[in-house]
């Protein structure tokens, strides 16, 4: 059996990286940068009927900026962005056009802090 890091370096040697950026609250980073990102289904994903275990990311800044009236509406006041590099296999598309879905855990030497995000 192949070893999570193996895959990954693997996966990064064969497929060309792309930049995604995830919000998420001040009080997960520590974990997140500790451990990394897991897909999972989220309250609002399940809210919204999403049962898919996903990492939601945003495309680019443009797509982060046309979501940030949703994101202020759903998400608490202290909010990190941080950007996620991953292979582009890894990048799904979503029913929505200003998101995109991460369906691997996503290690965290390919996640960095960019500090506090106000939508």
């Amino acid at each position: 059996m192949v070893s999570f890091s193996t895959f990954v370096r693997e996966a990064a040697q064969t497929d060309a990286s792309v930049v995604t950026y995830h919000v998420t609250a001040t009080k997960n980073v520590p974990s997140i940068l500790r451990t990394g990102l897991r897909p999972h289904v989220g309250i609002h994903s399940f809210k919204s009927g999403d049962m898919q275990p996903a990492i939601y990311v945003f495309p680019s800044r443009k797509a982060l900026h046309v979501a940030r009236h949703w994101i202020r509406a759903y998400f608490p006041d202290n909010l990190t962005l941080l950007q996620v590099t991953v292979p582009s296999s890894w990048v799904m598309r979503s029913q929505a056009d200003w998101e995109r879905l991460i369906l691997k855990p996503v290690p965290p030497s390919h996640i960095t802090n960019l500090g506090p995000y106000r939508p």
